[in-house]
């Protein structure tokens, strides 16, 4: 008995977690679609860019469903400047106009933009309107350096890179990407492990709760039903014979 109450003790617990499961797994959430420019663990660069200057990163992958971007910039002085982000590509060309941003602050900037609704490469570009600078802010450090080249004004700036994460439009659930993260983790193997093993790997990482339980449960009465059969722990232990 103690071990059928104990499995259904695991599986009661097992369904009391299953909303909070299942509410993590349909969460909406941002879904990137590449990273051109990581941001700093230790040592950041900020980039200076005056009134009508340009600062470009080249090359960048706009995936199909790409439809948003997510950059860090800071507002030096008390008049905030109105800043362009340009994403060029052939056949593909949009511009967006960062929302007003607070004078002498730094954060992250997101906006949207339309989708190329095909993988393209090309350049993405910061343009400074005016009338004041700003700055945009990115890493120096060898480590977190992507083979993105950047330029100001079409000049080479080495050694630097800026913060820039592409988005997908709107929100996503793990539940609805499943396919691509079970994809992903096989060409993380370098395709060692092939996706469609990944599945029933998968499966037993969800079910394994319910297996542990229902194993202990199973343990805990085969062990009951041994004692019980010698007898183990009832009445007064046999005498040995003199």
């Amino acid at each position: 008995m103690l071990g059928v109450a104990g499995a259904l003790g695991a599986l009661l617990m097992l369904l009391w977690q299953w909303g909070e499961i299942h509410e993590y797994g349909t969460y909406k959430r941002d879904a990137r679609t590449s990273t051109p420019g990581l941001s700093a663990l230790f040592a950041r660069e900020v980039v200076l860019l005056d009134a009508d200057e340009s600062a470009c990163l080249e090359p960048v992958t706009f995936a199909a469903d790409t439809g948003q971007a997510r950059v860090r910039v800071q507002v030096p002085k008390r008049r905030a400047p109105r800043l362009d982000l340009e994403m060029r590509a052939p056949g593909y060309d949009e511009r967006v106009t960062v929302p007003p941003m607070e004078p002498r602050a730094e954060g992250e900037v997101r906006v949207e933009f339309p989708q190329p609704r095909r993988e393209v490469t090309g350049e993405f570009c910061f343009h400074n309107r005016g009338p004041t600078p700003i700055n945009l802010i990115g890493t120096n450090e060898g480590r977190s350096l992507l083979p993105v080249e950047l330029t100001i004004d079409g000049r080479p700036k080495d050694d630097a890179n800026l913060e820039l994460q592409l988005l997908r439009a709107g929100g996503h659930s793990l539940a609805s990407r499943r396919t691509e993260i079970v994809d992903r983790a096989s060409a993380f193997t370098a395709g060692l492990v092939p996706a469609w093993l990944l599945w029933p790997v998968a499966l037993l990482l969800v079910l394994l709760p319910l297996i542990v339980a229902v194993l202990f449960g199973v343990s805990v009465t085969r062990a009951e039903a041994a004692r019980a059969d010698r007898g183990d722990g009832r009445g007064p232990p046999a005498s040995r014979p003199s």
